[in-house]
């Protein structure tokens, strides 16, 4: 019950989200951002099939949250205006998911990817303060 509760809450942000077509000039992200949330509610929506049918679902949220940081890195590059910092979000888009699928399959193999998940963590509030102030 709880668990439904939470992925109503990503449908109806990602329909709020749809509101930003209908205003002009929005950037990209905003525009990516209902989109991302649809596939976060699949997603969501997937492990939670997956796993009432006693499957498997590591690798699905393995790799999805491999890609959310990706996705969340490149939002904060396109907010962020300091050339230095946008370079250094640049070489994060790339080096992140090496990174976490190394650790995905050959480190944390057979489990959640907790180090790699811990780092984009640390990553986004890094830079999220670093925006805010």
């Amino acid at each position: 019950m709880l668990s439904n509760f939470y992925i109503s809450f990503i449908l109806l942000s990602a329909l709020a989200g749809i509101a930003v077509y209908f205003q002009k000039r929005s950037p990209l992200y905003l525009k990516l951002f209902p989109i991302f949330l649809f596939l976060a509610f699949a997603i969501e929506e997937t492990g939670l099939w997956l796993a009432y049918r006693g499957e498997h679902t590591l690798m699905l949220y393995n790799i999805f949250s491999t890609w959310e940081f990706v996705f969340y890195l490149w939002v904060l590059r396109q907010i962020i205006r300091n050339p230095r910092i946008r370079s250094v979000l640049s070489q994060l888009l790339w080096i992140y998911p090496l990174v976490a699928l190394l650790n995905i399959f050959f480190v944390q193999r057979n489990n959640f990817h907790t180090i790699t998940y811990s780092l984009g963590s640390l990553l986004i509030v890094i830079i999220c303060v670093y925006y805010y102030i």
